[in-house]
């Protein structure tokens, strides 16, 4: 299980999302993670993700999140964008958008082994 360095809520802090993660997130958000990928992220589900993907830090409430993402937006002049970016890093990692994509996000790990399996698979669909 790969985690994501994320400092915006406390130092040295780490996002990640296993499979229990993973579930719960989706029954929270009320739909497959997927979506997320094609139709974007709602901000209540930027809240959530953090929620989840940080509860190991220690449990914090949405509110929480909300008020420091508020904080951080006006401190710091970040976006939603780059707000959004370590959940969808964490999500990747956590294998749930397939190898393609993880792979695409941390493409230091891909072997030459790997690299021949995915383009096999990708042949196989053509």
């Amino acid at each position: 299980m790969k985690k994501i360095k994320c400092d915006w809520f406390g130092e040295g802090e780490e996002l990640y999302f296993n499979i229990m993660r993973l579930a719960e997130f989706e029954k929270a958000i009320g739909r497959p993670i997927q979506r997320l990928f094609i139709e974007g992220f709602f901000l209540d589900d930027l809240f959530i993700a953090y929620e989840i993907g940080l509860r190991h830090e220690g449990r914090r409430k949405p509110q929480f999140y909300i008020n420091k993402i508020q904080e951080l937006m006006d401190s710091k002049d970040l976006s939603i964008g780059e707000l959004i970016a370590p959940v969808q890093k964490a999500l990747i990692a956590s294998g749930v958008a397939g190898k393609q994509a993880y792979y695409g996000m941390f493409p230091e790990e891909l072997t030459d082994d790997e690299k021949d399996e995915l383009e096999a698979e990708e042949s196989a669909k053509n």
